[in-house]
């Protein structure tokens, strides 16, 4: 894709498809990288963001899944499975 560099400012813009940030998963924030006479672009993690979106939505909807394997047996089964 080629497109122009508006100005803003001092400065210079370019405009992105919303389509191709959906496809990068790029939201608000970004990294803006000079990779030699290039530019890379970004978005901005958070460290282990998102590691626990799955489970907190099963959790919420009460779903079995979410306990694991052990939802699905009794105090006796799980007490027969350890040594005290």
């Amino acid at each position: 894709m080629e497109t122009y560099l508006r100005p803003i400012g001092n400065s210079r813009g370019v405009i992105i498809p919303a389509s191709m940030l959906r496809d990068c998963n790029i939201e608000h924030e970004i990294r803006l990288i000079q990779d030699g006479a290039r530019l890379v672009i970004e978005a901005v993690r958070k460290p282990r963001q998102g590691w626990f979106d799955k489970g907190n939505a099963q959790l919420r909807l009460n779903e079995p899944a979410a306990l694991g394997a052990m939802a699905d047996r009794s105090d006796a089964q799980l007490d027969e499975e350890w040594d005290w």
